[in-house]
């Protein structure tokens, strides 16, 4: 919907302005000691440009974004693609002090709808009530908080399953790619990188680069990536791995991604755009996970770094490009432009954020709407559907007219086998007569020619 999109985007121009902020609870531990599983406040109601901040406490929590319909399953498109924002499990330790946090834009007032994704046993998290509702129709509609909530309570799908706290939360943050947790008090500079993805170059072929690729940016300030024609993402990834989706050892996506964003090249006034805050001076490595033949985009050098060492560092911006050229790792595909409705939809999918950040995802933008874009697929499906069928009529109608037509002709063809041209003085053979005799014979009484020859 389009409240699903470009509820998380930023203004498409560097002059929006944030509004309120909403601070939203995530988790933690009732009085008694038992796990509070919920969202507090659960149902809340927010403004255009206000702030949507979710600040996760013990155990391990996800922030991701569902449908109504199916309140305990991502947001997906026709294609099974995620197209909602998904925080990531967010693993805290008892006692933390500096808990992580995930901010939401709001750029409408669509209701969305989110869930918890961890599992737990006999029951989901989601299954336990912990989901929320952002801008929630109330009655007499039938799809309020509490409808929401029955349908999470009745829910028997869940999309994955997570590593324990302790397991995830070992994970090193030593690492050239990761740092310490984000949080809000990383104080906003007001400064904005902006980095162009993708475009066409003068000659007509395709820009496979990030414009900046390489780029220096202080906590606080933000990067917004505006997407050009035709279909590409910024995805996080490891200097080591850099056409793979950073991930932990668990083998979970751990790294922002904005997902593919498939631009009309008839577009030009409403570019989508993907933005996040940098919350250290630690890299950060990306890079499109386009496909393409004989080489990806990555494979052709469409990468980026923000804050990468200089010389004599080994892990600098030219070392990581050769990395990228050199890989055989291509783990995403895309969907063809043929098969998306380019002109009102870009999909995304938002990052899913480790404790351990130098990042804070701010929100993705795009001209259209999940819902919209989801409706008119379906219409074009049924309008290819249609199309398919006049093919089929026009095509036997064809074939019935040429079949016809050689059947005529056949049929003269043969007529005119059949006859011949006749002269004037011939004359008729005569049949001859003949009786049966009884041994079975003939005797002819006749001449076999007319003229008696």
């Amino acid at each position: 919907m389009k409240s699903v999109l470009s509820l998380l985007s930023l203004a498409l121009a560097p002059s929006y302005v944030l509004g309120a902020t909403h601070f939203i609870t995530v988790g933690g531990t009732n009085s008694d000691g038992s796990p509070k599983l919920m969202f507090d406040p659960a149902n809340v109601f927010a403004d255009i440009g206000d702030e949507l901040l979710f600040t996760f406490n013990v155990k391990n929590h996800s922030v991701t974004q569902s449908s109504f319909s199916e309140p305990c399953a991502p947001l997906t498109n026709s294609y099974g693609m995620h197209i909602g924002f998904d925080s990531g499990f967010m693993p805290v330790t008892a006692g933390s002090s500096n808990p992580p946090t995930f901010s939401v834009i709001v750029n409408d007032t669509k209701p969305i709808w989110g869930y918890c994704r961890q599992t737990a046993s006999p029951k989901t998290h989601c299954q336990q009530d912990m989901v929320f509702a952002v801008n929630a129709p109330q009655d007499p509609s039938p799809n309020t908080f509490p409808a929401f909530q029955k349908l999470a309570a009745a829910s028997t799908s869940q999309d994955t399953t997570s590593a324990s706290p302790s397991q995830t939360s070992s994970e090193s943050s030593s690492s050239t790619f990761t740092s310490a947790a984000a949080t809000s008090t990383v104080t906003d500079t007001g400064v904005t990188h902006f980095v162009s993805v993708g475009g066409v170059n003068s000659d007509g072929t395709p820009k496979l680069m990030f414009d900046p690729n390489n780029i220096v940016a202080q906590p606080g300030d933000k990067v917004m990536f505006q997407f050009n024609v035709k279909n590409h993402t910024a995805t996080q990834s490891a200097f080591q791995e850099p056409c793979a989706p950073l991930s932990d050892q668990f083998g979970q996506h751990i790294g922002f991604d904005s997902g593919f964003m498939p631009l009309n090249p008839n577009v030009t006034s409403v570019m989508p755009t993907f933005t996040i805050r940098v919350n250290d001076t630690k890299p950060i490595w990306g890079y499109c996970r386009q496909v393409a033949s004989p080489k990806t985009h990555c494979e052709s050098g469409m990468v980026f770094a923000i804050n990468a060492p200089s010389d004599p560092a080994p892990n600098t911006f030219t070392a990581y490009q050769k990395l990228a050229l050199a890989s055989t790792i291509q783990n995403n595909t895309a969907i063809p432009l043929s098969l998306l409705n380019v002109t009102t939809t870009a999909l995304w999918a938002s990052s899913s954020t480790p404790a351990n950040k130098n990042f804070a995802v701010l929100g993705s933008s795009s001209d259209g709407s999940d819902e919209e874009g989801g409706l008119t697929n379906v219409l074009h499906l049924i309008s290819a559907l249609l199309g398919l069928v006049g093919f089929l009529v026009a095509f036997v109608v064809v074939a019935a007219a040429v079949g016809i037509f050689v059947l005529i002709k056949t049929r003269k063809s043969r007529s005119r086998k059949g006859s011949r041209m006749v002269d004037a003085s011939y004359r008729p053979v005569a049949l001859p007569k003949s009786k049966m005799n009884e041994d079975g014979t003939h005797d002819y009484d006749a001449p076999l020619y007319a003229d008696g020859a």
